[in-house]
């Protein structure tokens, strides 16, 4: 009997571990189909266009919004900051606020003594300027009172990058009370663009794809790269677009095409919004992003079928799809 028992045991541990072979193939087979299948969904726009979910965040939008920073807590007291954008230009006014967090078992200590203040800092220990926080409701702090300690400081001309260039800033706040001492360190992007946005604007369909038109102005030779969001009037984003130029001085007018399949399958007949446009100077790390403009340009209502129902057909994506398929089937 127990010899019977111990090879049935045997049988069945074989068995599963077959089984489970069996199951795992499956799993990364089912895998490898749906990643074909999610290639093929996106071949069917091209990479510089692709449209987006409707409840999707504003690409543009979000990639620029500034971090908080916290350190500490585990207990005690958190220090968290942040500035009111990620990227300036020389003479704008970086915001810079501050919050001191302390956990339940320190309510009703001594809150009020704290030191809190900024340092403008262009690499490791060099320090630009100092920058005192307060909380006091005068001057860039709102409210007197409220825990969120803030100051404001002026970008010098003495501190920007060349032109066409952008660096990295670094921001150090720090909150002393006498006994404790809590450091955070973040920053932000100093940038210098060569080229600008003129604020003129106008949409034509070339092609069968919804084209906007941006008029720039370009101070110094380079390579540049402009982005952008439409939307629909009551903000729902549908589609991303972005295009590099190498431009010469002067003024230019640079196509930003929006591939017309997006439109044409989602029955668009309304007018569209052009939520989000900016243009950057490109080719030396990091580049130097240009500003956002918000709502510039409202398009002429247009019906679907002038826009094009030819897939795009990215071989890159498709190939990529026949072996996963390929793989899944093996």
């Amino acid at each position: 009997m127990m010899k019977t028992i111990v090879k049935g045991a045997l049988l069945s541990g074989a068995m599963l571990a077959a089984m489970a072979g069996t199951t795992q193939a499956q799993s990364l087979g089912n895998l490898a189909k749906q990643a074909a299948e999610s290639y093929r969904v996106q071949a069917r726009y091209p990479a510089w266009s692709q449209p987006l979910a409707r409840d999707a965040l504003n690409p543009i939008v979000s990639e620029r919004e500034p971090a908080v920073i916290s350190t500490g807590g585990d207990g005690g007291t958190a220090l968290s900051f942040w500035s009111d954008a990620s990227r300036y230009e020389p003479g704008d006014v970086v915001r810079v606020s501050a919050k001191l967090s302390r956990s339940s078992a320190l309510e009703g200590a001594e809150s009020d003594a704290w030191q809190v203040q900024a340092e403008l800092m262009s690499g490791p220990d060099a320090v630009l300027a100092s920058l005192p926080l307060r909380d006091d409701g005068k001057g860039a702090d709102q409210r007197a009172g409220d825990g969120v300690y803030t100051g404001e400081l002026v970008l010098l001309e003495d501190w920007q990058p060349a032109l066409g260039k952008a660096k990295n800033m670094g921001l150090r706040v720090s909150a002393d009370n006498g006994k404790d001492l809590h450091r955070s360190m973040g920053g932000f992007l100093y940038s210098r663009p060569a080229a600008e946005l003129t604020g003129h604007y106008r949409d034509v369909v070339k092609d069968g794809n919804l084209v906007v038109q941006a008029k720039v102005n370009v101070t110094q030779a380079g390579r540049f790269h402009l982005s952008g969001v439409l939307a629909t009037l009551d903000a729902a984003p549908l589609a991303f677009a972005q295009q590099s130029f190498q431009l010469e001085p002067g003024q230019h007018w640079l196509d930003l095409g929006f591939y017309g399949l997006i439109f044409r399958e989602l029955g668009v007949t309304a007018p569209l919004q052009l939520q989000s446009v900016t243009l950057s100077t490109v080719g030396t790390m990091p580049n130097a992003l240009g500003p956002v403009e918000s709502n510039v340009l409202t398009t002429a209502p247009r019906l679907p079928t002038q826009f094009t129902a030819k897939p795009f057909a990215r071989a890159d994506l498709l190939d990529a799809a026949e072996r996963l398929t390929g793989a899944g089937e093996s």
